[in-house]
């Protein structure tokens, strides 16, 4: 499963929506109903794929790849576990099993074994990466990546649009049509605290900060010193947080979301800086994961 390749076509995670929105209403339908619904032929006559709607077929093969679809005799369904959900809780079950522990991350063979390895290495790449860096192809990222991370700009292109739906980055548009995407993972943490799917979160309580760190690496474990990081055979290594991860605490402090906290005793202690990692470095031992005020 190579989700950044576009041959035949990228699967991502709008066309992926909008199938799973189509199958939410109906037991079952044949592909070409799908097709259909989703892809007019009016529409798709000038399309990706000269009318075939690939598109459309690629976001059906990777759903179900991932356990989201199932394609039998009866027709085309959506997993009976998926239920009707909206499209925050849609993002998060495609973050969790794409960020799945036991994806398969050996260089050799990639394009052919289950999981989306080539996805994962990348975005252990992006949390790596300042958040004070709009990341473009001719201009940095080129020069900072190996081949077994991005082998060409179009797969860089195709890893875009995921980095970007999955809450692990922002757009950074400029004048005359420029546009990068700058390593922010506010978003998907805010996903990992409100739709987790591997722990339980201690709401309005301070835990040890180790203990913070650790459930949010089982959740998003292509954060620095997660497993799909660490196992990412990336030639670089980030000691601590990182600076993306730092930042996205931050943020959510700022929303009132957690409250970050430095208590002298504290057993474990560590340091969450500013995006450039030059203006201040903040200790903190403590975490809390506030309760949602509603109304």
């Amino acid at each position: 499963m190579a989700l950044m390749s576009p041959s035949p076509a990228l699967a991502l995670p709008t066309t992926m929506w909008v199938v799973y929105r189509y199958l939410s209403t109906t037991s079952a339908t044949s592909l070409d109903e799908l097709v259909d619904a989703v892809c007019p032929p009016s529409v798709r006559s000038t399309g990706p794929g000269k009318g075939e709607a690939t598109h459309v077929k690629a976001a059906l093969r990777t759903m179900t790849e991932l356990g989201m679809a199932q394609v039998d005799g009866s027709g085309v369904k959506l997993d009976e576990q998926l239920g009707k959900i909206r499209y925050s809780e849609f993002i998060a079950t495609l973050r969790s099993r794409i960020t799945a522990p036991e994806t398969v991350l050996q260089l050799e063979g990639n394009d052919d074994r289950p999981g989306a390895a080539d996805l994962v290495r990348a975005l252990s790449w992006l949390m790596q990466q300042s958040p004070t860096d709009v990341l473009w192809w001719k201009q940095n990222v080129e020069s900072r990546v190996g081949r077994d991370v991005f082998s060409n700009d179009t797969r860089w292109n195709g890893f875009q649009p995921w980095a970007l739906g999955l809450g692990f980055a922002e757009e950074a548009t400029f004048g005359r049509g420029q546009s990068g995407i700058i390593a922010n993972p506010t978003r998907v943490v805010i996903d990992a605290i409100n739709h987790p799917y591997r722990v339980i979160w201690r709401k309005s309580e301070a835990m040890p900060v180790s203990e913070f760190v650790t459930l949010l690496l089982q959740e998003v474990p292509v954060m620095p010193g997660g497993n799909l990081a660490e196992n990412s055979m990336l030639p670089t290594a980030v000691e601590g947080l990182g600076a993306p991860l730092s930042f996205a605490l931050l943020a959510l402090e700022s929303r009132k979301l957690i409250l970050m906290e430095h208590q002298s005793d504290a057993a474990t202690v560590v340091q969450v800086t500013s995006a450039d990692s030059v203006r201040f470095v903040r200790p903190v031992s403590h975490v809390t994961v506030l309760e949602k005020k509603h109304g």
